[in-house]
């Protein structure tokens, strides 16, 4: 009777032990794992038009997820108007309809946890 128990208590000594490796070479990996930070980076035909004129805008950020915006200079922080997205070629252009000062604004972001936002910015004069 007592070598049943002393085999039962190995059996469960050697589990425990199993058990407590694999949960720290998981913990070790999920360690390991490196935040990649994306990188907002645009380029604009022309920064000082007329109104009714359009820009186009080229994407050279590093990112999974881009945007650009087109708050008027001063209401950036406020801003809730509509977000644009680049198309296939990494292009979009904008149509400027009324004069003001706007800070055009790229937002680049990654998918995985963690990952910052990055925002790249130029003044557009439309006269």
């Amino acid at each position: 009777m007592k070598s049943i128990i002393q085999v039962a208590a190995t059996v469960a000594l050697v589990a425990l032990a199993t058990a407590l490796l694999f949960s720290s070479c998981k913990k070790e990996e999920r360690e390991k794992e490196v935040i990649v930070d994306p990188t907002a980076c645009f380029a604009a035909s022309d920064t000082t038009i007329v109104a009714g004129e359009s820009i186009d805008f080229t994407d050279c950020s590093e990112s999974d997820k881009v945007h650009i915006y087109f708050p008027l200079q001063g209401d950036e922080s406020q801003f809730t108007g509509l977000a644009y997205q680049f198309d296939q070629n990494d292009s979009y252009t904008h149509v400027f309809d009324e004069p003001g000062i706007y800070t055009a604004t790229v937002s680049a972001s990654n998918t995985q946890p963690g990952s910052r936002i990055a925002k790249a910015e130029k003044t557009i004069t439309v006269q």
